[in-house]
């Protein structure tokens, strides 16, 4: 079985596994100190993005006209393509200094809230343990229904085929397609009450802590 192809997958992943680990590890403590920095330096982000685009813009113009003065005198496509771009990216930058200046308040609204998403992220790490919890529980649940599906597949009829060595008929019943059919309903009702449940979970976490919270302390979720 492991001379295979699906053989030389798993000896792959047996070969590789101290990297997927080691790049698991890093995926965590990345994510924590992005909270950590989105928590602490949110406008501060927020200010470099802004620089970063407008630097991206204008000087991605200044740096196509200056390509452009480097070619011959003679105009050529080259310089026409340079002039363009140049063109199109002033207009990007004016128009965005536009919506800058339209939406400013927005903005900062916006910044002020991831920044006490991050808050709360940060006062409440237990937090990501409960997506995780009810992910592993999802996970049995559609095992779980996956040998139900199966075990009802094999009330039918089930016959050799004449189309292949391991092929099979099923000679499917009405019984047993509404009741798979059943099945299905109850699978996207459980798979969908855990979801609501999770985000229950984190709707009164995030009221407490914002409840319990003040000037001076952080509150509790």
């Amino acid at each position: 079985m492991l001379s295979g192809t699906t053989g030389r997958f798993i000896r792959d992943i047996q070969a590789g596994q101290d990297a997927i680990y080691i790049c698991c590890a890093l995926a965590i403590v990345y994510n924590f100190l992005f909270i950590y920095v989105r928590s602490k330096c949110a406008s501060c982000i927020f200010y470099v993005v802004i620089v970063l685009i407008e630097l991206s813009l204008f000087g991605g113009a200044g740096a196509a006209l200056y390509k452009r003065s480097l070619l011959a005198s003679v105009e050529t496509h080259a310089e026409k393509a340079y002039l363009y771009t140049a063109i199109g990216l002033v207009l990007g930058g004016c128009l965005y200094n536009l919506i800058l200046c339209c939406f400013w308040t927005q903005m900062r609204i916006a910044t002020a809230l991831i920044g006490a998403t991050a808050d709360f992220f940060a006062a409440t790490k237990r937090m990501i343990l409960v997506s995780v919890f009810y992910f592993f529980v999802t996970v049995v649940i559609v095992l779980f229904w996956v040998a139900s599906a199966v075990s009802v597949t094999g009330l039918n009829t089930i016959t050799a085929s004449t189309d292949g060595l391991q092929g099979k008929d099923i000679a499917w019943t009405a019984k047993t397609q509404w009741l798979l059919v059943f099945m299905c309903f109850g699978l996207i009702w459980l798979v969908l009450f855990i979801q609501d449940k999770t985000a229950y979970i984190s709707m009164v976490a995030a009221s407490s802590y914002y409840f319990s919270s003040n000037k001076d302390h952080n509150g509790t979720g």
